[in-house]
């Protein structure tokens, strides 16, 4: 254990977090640390208490009331399997076909299986494990040579889901052996002082001789749907990829609080795992958690989820999880076995009969992998139920149908899409569950009785007048507000009002057309622009919204987007929202030149962010009517990550503004625009400007619509506070970084972002 005693009882290892705060493991999931911890090793300190950041709700922490035992339920023991039949010569063909059916029954039933006499070399296997130990029993600065970014899919740190907000109690090392090996690569950076060889060699033997096993299974599954055996083969030829996990679990001080690795499902093809010794592996039956008994001479085989698309909902892909323990360190080698990204992963005709209809329609496996993390992966179940089709849902069985209002929107609306989400249950009197918002998140308001105050209107008119009395008015109102509110509207401010009419007129006439439409420029989860859904990382209620994303520098999207959703005339689509949003961009150079004098800085000191390769966005939104107002939210509490946000919004109450707590509704006052800090203007003024928490409400009379502008720096641009900004009162917050590093962070926290500015901290600030 001594290789692993270097995390926190040396501080100076977390490089990025206050020493004192590290030394008394006085972690915080939501603090400074959380990034550090993201890519460093759980802390093997001999402290007997458990860090915050890795203590689990309750729900998801281990009972013994929710969990049984193997040995005790000799008939809830996951299936072992005896491969060697399969070496037994034609004459033992009656024995294979009982191997095919005992595994389709395990598959069925189970999910899951183990197989024995699997052909990979003992020798192979431990050499492997050997080098798993050696790799992370290296210093924490050598391992973070090849530390994984969050947002990235190889290298080392934590297991860490884009809605996770405490940690597993564990290590993890990702690699890829196809399509192209990263291994040498990796091997290299960490063994550079020793023989990096025999770390690569091994781990590519490892895997490749768990490919050739992975094949001979497939065939297995393939046969046991009553296909050829080949069937599916295709899907582990050219450009397929396979890949490798290891993951180290150490002991854990309080091992009933923590997780190793949350419940999950595998969104990928077939998962081949290896496990040392000691126990950890779960796998949810009836509602039970059971424990796979470790077997060392066995592999653990279980059904991804492309294999429960590809079987129709034959073979199922179930929830499984890694507990810890207090005494034994655990190693698990996990490869994870997909098709090439271009691949259409679709039910095979044979598979289809009017008593077991299709259920999935066809997809890409690139298609599904941008879906995949986007939601809980304990309910890993969203992510097929995206690729529905409607026919097949009421005959499914009833524990893998969708909840009931998911399944009536799909039943009048085909399959599952962003847009379909948003506006299948736009009309309607009782509030389907999907958009019912915790009570945390209600707005707790009623439009109709709402006090509207205003927050500083400033009139621009002011700055034509060539007095710089004047001039100086405005930018110490805009200051002001700035610090106080971090929000504020204004008025004569040179943009065209015909100009902003056109634009609603055009917005509107988008969200009018026909849903498929709509449809044909929707945005998949993951990306940035196109139709659908304002959802955030962590969201499994809905906003009651609908929205368009477009861009228009570094490059422009709408002419494109345009000609995709108008079938006619997408020429005054396109040309209108060019022209707006050349005008707010205008404005904003402007307002970014007032808020920079504000801050007794020469007004153009913060003009290089709005130079060569500007980021500059719009996003349409449109809030419908709600049937139940009180229990929705149009768009939930966050601040933005941007420089500058200028919305316009229609006549109809629903912005409001966070304030001392308290929630402000601002006034709608269409002859203005409302002007909002960003982040990184938080950043870039030392946080004298703040960025503020705001949302939007709904009401259950009018719709409404708001259009968003985002003004950000090229992605190369580095975001650091001015030296004129920093004094001995006032020393530095927040350190230097690019907008490309802020951008990759900005979505995998809570959406109320105040996470995103604190991870740059500076520990003496």
């Amino acid at each position: 254990m001594a290789a692993h005693q270097t995390i926190l009882s040396s501080p100076t290892h977390v490089s990025s977090a206050p020493a004192a705060m590290a030394a008394t493991l006085n972690f915080d999931a939501n603090s400074t640390l959380r990034n550090a911890g993201l890519r460093s090793p759980v802390p093997h300190s001999e402290s007997k208490q458990l860090p915050a950041m890795f203590i689990e709700a309750d729900k998801n922490q281990r009972s013994s009331e929710d969990s049984w035992e193997a040995s005790e339920h000799a008939e809830l023991e996951v299936p072992v399997l005896d491969l060697e039949v399969l070496n037994s010569g034609p004459d033992k063909l009656g024995q294979r076909q009982e191997l095919v059916k005992a595994m389709a029954k395990a598959c069925q039933k189970w999910g899951f299986f183990q197989v024995l006499n699997h052909g990979v070399d003992q020798a192979l296997i431990d050499r492997c494990e050997v080098e798993a130990h050696r790799m992370f029993a290296l210093p924490l600065e050598v391992k973070e040579r090849v530390h994984r970014p969050p947002g990235t899919s190889f290298g080392y740190g934590a297991n860490t889901w884009v809605n996770q907000k405490v940690l597993h109690w564990a290590e993890s090392f990702h690699m890829q052996l196809h399509p192209t090996s990263n291994i040498h690569e990796m091997a290299a950076k960490l063994f550079a002082e020793g023989d990096p060889n025999q770390f690569s060699s091994a781990v590519e033997a490892y895997m490749t001789a768990v490919e050739g096993l992975a094949h001979r299974l497939l065939e297995l599954l393939t046969e046991g749907l009553g296909l050829e055996p080949r069937h599916f083969s295709q899907y582990l030829e050219k450009e397929r990829m396979i890949s490798m996990r290891f993951n180290f679990y150490p002991p854990c001080p309080e091992p009933s609080l923590a997780i190793g690795l949350r419940a999950h499902t595998d969104p990928h093809l077939l998962t081949i795992l290896h496990q040392d010794s000691v126990a950890g592996l779960q796998v949810q039956i009836h509602d039970k958690w059971v424990t796979v008994k470790p077997r060392p001479d066995c592999f653990v085989v279980n059904i991804g989820d492309l294999f429960q698309v590809l079987s129709n909902t034959m073979y199922k892909s179930v929830l499984h999880r890694a507990f810890v323990n207090s005494s034994s360190q655990r190693l698990s080698l996990a490869c994870f076995l997909n098709p090439p990204l271009n691949a259409t992963v679709a039910t095979p005709p044979e598979l289809i009969t009017p008593e077991w209809p299709q259920i999935y329609r066809p997809f890409t496996w690139l298609e599904y992998l941008k879906n995949a993390y986007l939601y809980h992966p304990i309910t890993g179940a969203d992510r097929h139920e995206r690729f529905f089709l409607t026919m097949g849902i009421q005959q499914l069985p009833s524990a893998r149908r969708p909840p009931s209002d998911l399944a009536a929107m799909l039943a009048s609306s085909g399959s599952l899409t962003n847009a379909v989400l948003i506006s299948a249950f736009l009309r309607g009197s009782k509030l389907p569950d999907m958009f019912v918002e915790v009570e945390d998140d209600r707005a707790d308001v009623c439009t109709e009785s709402l006090e509207l105050l205003d927050i500083p209107v400033i009139d621009l008119s002011k700055l034509s007048t060539g007095e710089e009395a004047d001039r100086q008015t405005v930018v110490h109102a805009m200051a002001e507000a700035c610090e106080k509110w971090g929000f504020l509207q204004v008025s004569n401010h040179g943009v065209d009002l015909r100009l902003i009419e056109r634009c609603e007129a055009q917005a509107h006439r988008l969200f009018e057309l026909p849903l498929e439409a709509k449809e044909r420029a929707h945005r998949a989860p993951g990306e940035k622009f196109g139709y659908g859904a304002n959802t955030w990382v962590d969201q499994t209620v809905r906003h009651w919204a609908e929205s368009f994303s477009l861009q228009l520098h570094p490059y422009s999207n709408i002419a494109e987007y345009a000609s995709t959703l108008f079938e006619s005339d997408y020429e005054d689509f396109s040309e209108t929202l060019e022209e707006y949003m050349g005008a707010v961009e205008k404005l904003a150079r402007q307002l970014t030149e007032l808020l920079a004098e504000g801050l007794g800085l020469l007004p153009t000191r913060l003009n290089h962010y709005f130079e060569d390769a500007t980021m500059t966005s719009m996003r349409l939104n449109l809030y419908p009517p709600c049937p139940q107002p009180e229990l929705a939210i149009g768009l939930r509490a966050h601040t933005d990550p941007h420089l500058l946000t200028i919305l316009h919004q229609d006549n109809v109450v629903g912005l409001q503004v966070q304030i001392n707590e308290q929630w402000i509704t601002v006034k709608p006052r269409p002859e203005c625009f409302v002007v909002n800090v960003g982040d990184l203007l938080q950043i870039l003024s030392n946080k004298r400007y703040k960025s503020v928490l705001h949302r939007a409400i709904v009401n259950g009379t009018s719709k409404r619509l708001s259009m968003a502008c985002f003004l950000n720096p090229p992605l190369s641009a580095t975001i650091v506070a001015p030296d004129e900004l920093i004094t001995p009162q006032r020393p530095r917050i927040y350190r230097a970084f690019t907008f490309q590093d802020f951008l990759s962070n900005a979505y995998t926290h809570h959406p109320k972002g105040a996470e995103r500015p604190e991870q740059y901290h500076l520990a003496q600030a």
